[in-house]
């Protein structure tokens, strides 16, 4: 067996406890609460390169996101800084800035090419990894922070939750979109013993976190006040139809996604 291997075996050996570590694409891995687990720093380098692959096969207009309607409605007041990890071609943020919610925008993406042909409408564009890149922000700068459909890439979203809310005003939010891993014709899959990884959606082949309801709420465990939980909007479908028929009993079974805002609360 080859080394790499042996890694992983112990790596899913010990997959029922929670495994604080840090990966970057283009540097050496930092790990740094669970000392133990140094022995897979080789692992986690192969990883990253094989996540970078496939993220290149992707094709372009899966960064090509629409403007995020959803996401919009849930951000009050005017003339803020809003900050948006993974992008995309800005679309979003595009859209708050010409409506007048958003004085600045900023945007974080891996993938350059997706800004090709609107980098000069953003205030500001960084490209690289979230979990790899060193942010040069004034703390408590930013009104909203989104992450639409990003932390299920994330190997640690749960400290890149940490690292950004320093730059978040009192009271500022984050918004995040996450799939629900709990949906039930995935589980349906899993069920029938398929658990197969697609370009896109749920089981998409680059998320490398899935997560129920719970576990998103989680995520902002600390510092942070749950303002709205809410499906991805499903109106006029069949599931919206039977989500209402039976008084949500069946939600987690049918949302797709949850769309989360989390209010930063300062504790002096």
């Amino acid at each position: 067996m080859s080394k790499n291997l042996c890694i992983l075996g112990r790596f899913s050996e010990k997959s029922r406890l929670t495994i604080e570590w840090k990966i970057t694409i283009h540097s050496e891995p930092v790990q740094y609460e669970s000392e133990k687990y140094l022995g897979l720093k080789e692992f986690f380098i192969k990883m990253s390169t094989i996540l970078e692959k496939l993220y290149n096969e992707k094709n372009i207009s899966y960064y090509s996101s629409s403007i995020r309607e959803d996401i919009i409605s849930l951000i009050l007041g005017k003339e803020l800084n809003i900050l948006e990890v993974g992008c995309g071609n800005g679309a979003t943020l595009i859209e708050l800035k010409r409506n007048g919610i958003a004085k600045e925008i900023i945007g974080i993406e891996l993938y350059e090419n997706a800004l090709s042909n609107s980098k000069h409408l953003l205030d500001r564009i960084i490209i690289g990894n979230i979990e790899d890149i060193e942010l040069d922000f004034d703390e408590h700068y930013f009104d909203v922070i989104i992450f639409a459909d990003v932390l299920e890439h994330l190997l640690d979203p749960y400290t890149i939750i940490k690292k950004i809310k320093k730059y978040l005003k009192p009271s500022g939010i984050v918004i995040s979109s996450i799939p629900n891993i709990q949906e039930c014709m995935t589980l349906l899959s899993i069920f029938k013993g398929d658990f197969k990884y697609v370009d896109s959606g749920i089981l998409d082949k680059t998320h490398l976190r899935f997560f129920c309801k719970k576990n998103m709420i989680k995520l902002f465990d600390n510092d942070f006040i749950i303002r709205k939980i809410q499906i991805k909007n499903q109106n006029g479908s069949k599931r919206a139809i039977v989500n209402k028929l039976t008084f949500r009993i069946f939600e987690h079974f049918l949302a797709t996604q949850y769309i989360i805002v989390a209010e930063y609360v300062v504790v002096k």
